[in-house]
């Protein structure tokens, strides 16, 4: 028998990559850490992830599914998680059922639980679907067109897979006996969607933690090269929502300050960040570093005086956000409804994901005054440890156990 069974897991489990692959990992430490057991099913994993999740009192079931988003894929995984979930249900009569597979709320989709109402499970954390607030096309377009079929049942716009997983998403929502969601906010939005799911018992917990290896606050940077400067960094994938070009303007307004920017990770924007530094008379201010090894990620945010994500969601939510406050980061970021200037935190600040300017005069007030930088450092890792770490994430999942 198993305490936990995480029906699924994830689609797949890469211990090298950051976000909803590493919250997968650290999920499964904070149930360890709370001393549950448990069985993951997996879409598929690598060596070292199995390793992580695999001890004595853990095991790992993994359906041999590919990674990649498409029709016949998506079909072989369902297809798969529900054959093998009834047969680890039977085998490992577990306590609790847990739907995890953190990615977005289009990932709330569970075969079994859809088709039969069950005791003792759970889904989520669910996602907050950061496509929706973006200004650009990434992330699956799957739910305005499930919000827009609600609104209008006899619309014949979607084709027959849209429309069966419409059900069956609704299905498991309202199937599951307790939901968790990220932040009160992805609530709201699934609320939109399915007006049922108003009534269900949920709870809000981080997406799955910060890993202890985080919580450290250095003064020294590891780079000496980098101690005479005021550094500003970002790690995320270089794509427009993002607005990576926003801190690069913002250096390009700081005339006489030792400023740089230390930007990594790749993606779609990259050369075009690049060109963009280069017209502002900035690229010997703004340093790529291209993709960060997930091994190397704490020394990246040991070389920062403060971290920026600019993305327009929740910024409680971010991977990085939170791992950078659990570094002793003071952060910059951005929300659904910004302010027009800046509010202020006492770990950081949010701005307009666009206000250049307004980051400018933040970057300027914080080198004039180190203090404030390492007040808000402290205070950002106090948070963290309070919200994020893997034993308060543990904690309360085994709470929210307990309520079954």
């Amino acid at each position: 028998m198993s305490d936990v069974l995480l029906l699924p897991l994830h689609r797949y489990v890469d211990s090298n990559w950051g976000s909803e692959y590493a919250w997968a990992l650290n999920i499964c430490e904070a149930l360890r850490t709370a001393g549950l057991s448990y069985v993951a099913v997996v879409g598929d994993l690598d060596k070292e992830a199995i390793s992580a999740l695999s001890t004595n009192r853990n095991t790992v079931l993994k359906l041999g599914t590919s990674p990649e988003y498409n029709f016949y894929n998506n079909f072989s995984f369902y297809s798969k998680l529900y054959l093998i979930g009834q047969k680890a249900i039977r085998l490992h009569s577990p306590n609790v059922i847990h739907h995890v597979f953190p990615f977005s709320i289009d990932a709330s989709f569970n075969p079994i639980i859809a088709t039969k109402k069950m005791r003792n499970t759970v889904l989520g954390p669910v996602f907050f679907p950061s496509y929706r607030f973006g200004l650009d096309s990434d992330g699956v377009k799957l739910m305005e067109e499930i919000g827009m079929w609600r609104k209008n049942k006899s619309s014949n716009t979607l084709i027959l897979p849209h429309r069966l997983l419409r059900i069956f998403w609704e299905r498991t929502l309202l199937n599951t006996e307790i939901l968790l969601f990220d932040c009160s906010e992805t609530r709201d939005i699934v609320i939109s969607l399915f007006p049922d799911v108003q009534d269900k018992e949920y709870d809000l917990i981080p997406s799955g933690g910060v890993n202890n290896k985080f919580f450290t606050q250095n003064n020294k940077k590891v780079d000496s090269n980098l101690s005479s400067y005021f550094t500003v960094g970002t790690l995320c994938y270089l794509r427009k929502r993002k607005h990576v070009d926003t801190i690069i303007r913002a250096i390009a307004e700081i005339k006489d300050k030792k400023i740089k920017a230390i930007i990594g990770s790749e993606g779609y924007l990259k050369e075009y960040l690049i060109s963009l530094a280069k017209q502002l008379g900035v690229s010997e201010k703004v340093e790529f570093k291209g993709r960060i090894d997930r091994k190397d990620v704490p020394s990246f945010y040991s070389n920062l005086d403060i971290f920026c994500e600019l993305d327009r969601i929740p910024h409680t939510v971010l991977a990085g956000v939170q791992e950078a406050m659990a570094r002793g980061l003071p952060v910059v970021v951005s929300s659904p409804y910004a302010p027009a200037e800046s509010d202020e935190l006492n770990y950081g600040y949010i701005i307009d994901a666009e206000n250049y300017k307004e980051l400018s005069r933040i970057f300027v007030r914080l080198i004039e005054n180190p203090s404030i930088v390492s007040e808000k450092g402290k205070n950002a890792m106090n948070y963290a440890m309070e919200n994020f770490s893997i034993e308060k994430v543990g904690y309360k999942l085994k709470k929210i156990y307990e309520k079954l």
